[in-house]
């Protein structure tokens, strides 16, 4: 019950996930984008957006290039 009353499910696991910034930088790597490439149009991005978001949206202007 620890678990639920802290508000990490039922687990207990309290290992944070990584900001959409970077999981979105991962993402991009690995459909063949350079890192600094992914990370200079994941940096031009609004960082507080959903990963998904982030994505699309760096996927634009990285397909303006």
């Amino acid at each position: 019950m620890a678990g639920l009353a802290a508000g990490t499910g039922f687990s207990g696991n309290t290992t944070p996930r990584p900001p959409a910034p970077r999981q979105a930088v991962a993402a991009l790597v690995s459909l063949g984008y350079s890192a600094s490439d992914a990370a200079a149009a994941v940096a031009r991005v609004d960082e507080t957006l959903s990963v998904q978001e982030i994505i699309t949206i760096a996927l634009r202007s990285l397909s303006r290039v």
